[in-house]
């Protein structure tokens, strides 16, 4: 929003060419109230989407609530919560409710549409998480049969298959 301001205040500044007649500077005056309000505008807006999208999970979440029918917005926000919580340390249980919102999230993302590999991704990455190799390995191989070049489904893959080998 703010290069879009930027851009319609240069271009209405350009316009206003000051003159000696008093009418054409109130019109100038007039002209630059305008273009700072825009900017003011544009610099609120911008400011309001860098907090609201200042971690992935918060991206998702908007994305959720911005798109409530998104199997993609559901998928991203399930992996992006259970990433977060692998990172912080997090216990990975039913216990916590983060788990449960990842889990419900990847489940919604399946209701809404069974092909969508990220979403058996997460499937897969939930029971891994759980130590529970027998259950995400179906998942996994889903998810890797409907984007079979996707680097990081294919190494969770391995990983999966190489800890039932064990």
């Amino acid at each position: 929003p703010s290069v879009a301001g930027a851009m319609l205040a240069t271009a209405v500044f350009s316009r206003v060419h000051p003159a000696r007649s008093r009418r054409n500077r109130v019109r100038a005056r007039l002209a630059m109230g305008v273009v700072v309000v825009v900017v003011a505008v544009s610099v609120v807006q911008s400011a309001r989407v860098s907090l609201r999208w200042r971690t992935p999970v918060h991206l998702w979440w908007a994305g959720v609530n911005d798109h409530p029918t998104s199997p993609k917005a559901f998928a991203a926000l399930g992996l992006a919560v259970l990433e977060e919580m692998v990172q912080n340390g997090e216990v990975l249980y039913a216990s916590n409710p983060r788990w449960v919102t990842a889990q419900s999230s990847i489940e919604k993302a399946i209701t809404l549409d069974d092909s969508l590999p990220d979403a058996w991704h997460g499937k897969g990455l939930l029971a891994m998480a759980r130590e529970d190799y027998a259950r995400a390995l179906p998942h996994l191989e889903k998810a890797h049969d409907l984007k079979p070049y996707d680097s990081e489904i294919s190494d969770h893959l391995r990983q999966c298959r190489d800890a039932l080998a064990r």
